[in-house]
């Protein structure tokens, strides 16, 4: 989603001339940052967002997978991470490699992670994670 007067090349950024958003005043030259937190946990987006649910990026058939425009976990704009690439393939490899050697199982009655409800730059397990290999 572009404003008028957002300068949407660069993530975060500055307002290239005054603008207002959802009826705030936004003067030029003001520090902007997208809140990737709000946009993963949008109940109007994704059903029961808190959940942890991988099959919600499947078809319904399990074989292919979705693409979002509200996924955006290495940023966005032209400016996001530059190492997405890498991490894509390195996750995948590490957890194929894991799938293919361990049985893995949860250890406190299927909780894997309990996380904090708060809003931060991180988010915490509240309980400690135990999983089995």
């Amino acid at each position: 989603m572009a404003f008028r007067g957002l300068n949407t090349r660069y993530i975060p950024g500055n307002t290239t001339e005054d603008t207002t958003v959802l009826g705030q005043f936004i003067p030029k030259g003001t520090r902007i940052m997208g809140n990737i937190w709000a946009v993963h946990n949008d109940p109007k987006v994704w059903h029961k967002p808190q959940d942890f649910n991988p099959n919600r990026f499947l078809t319904s058939d399990g074989k292919e997978l979705l693409k979002f425009d509200y996924f955006i976990p290495f940023s966005m704009g032209r400016r996001n991470c530059a190492g997405e690439g890498l991490a894509r393939v390195e996750v995948f490899l590490y957890f194929v490699s894991l799938l293919q050697r361990y049985a893995i199982s949860a250890a406190n009655d299927g909780t894997v992670v309990s996380l904090v409800e708060r809003f931060g730059l991180i988010l915490q397990p509240t309980d400690a994670v135990l999983i089995i290999f």
